[in-house]
């Protein structure tokens, strides 16, 4: 109620929310009130394959729009560094690792940054990412690689079809383990 007093009062322009889960997300596309939300969605990621027609139909309904997190799942996607993998609860992280170095060749990207941020790029209903960086020489390299060619839709069905399936366990960094 108070958020939406003060959008009446034209001191906030939209009300969003950032959301971790699958059961967050159904709340939120029920709220008439949220008009941007940002979830964590990388090409690993298929908690959110059910929701494209919902997400797209609020699109079409309304001011709604999408920001993409943590693309990379925090790094670890450009790891191969099986003890990371481990601490993210997936033990046999060879098969996952062998998937995403073949899907950079199969899929003509210059690396796995490229690949991971064209298939977020790619998804129709994704409007921004956001992506941590360390430096500027990296910001640089980030932006020149998100403009690149996105993936076709023939790509993304192949991706989702072929990509290995990881727990919740692994796609959602508060449930790592500790160091």
């Amino acid at each position: 109620k108070c958020l939406l007093e003060l959008k009446k009062k034209k001191i906030i322009g939209k009300i969003g929310v950032s959301i971790q889960t699958p059961e967050e997300l159904k709340k939120v596309l029920n709220c008439k009130h949220v008009e941007h939300i940002q979830l964590p969605i990388n090409i690993l990621d298929w908690r959110w394959d059910n929701f494209e027609k919902k997400i797209l139909k609020r699109k079409i309904n309304g001011e709604f729009t999408v920001h993409a997190r943590s693309p990379l799942l925090q790094g670890l996607i450009l790891s191969t560094d099986s003890s990371k993998w481990n601490r993210a609860n997936l033990k046999n992280s060879k098969k996952v690792i062998n998937w995403i170095d073949n899907s950079v060749n199969v899929f003509r990207k210059k690396s796995i940054i490229d690949l991971s941020l064209a298939f977020v790029n790619s998804i129709d209903w994704i409007d921004g990412i956001v992506i941590g960086v360390a430096n500027t020489k990296q910001l640089m390299e980030n932006i020149i690689v998100a403009r690149s060619s996105k993936l076709t839709k023939e790509n993304l069905k192949l991706i989702k079809k072929t990509r290995p399936i990881i727990s919740n366990l692994t796609l959602n960094p508060a449930l790592w383990k500790d160091k």
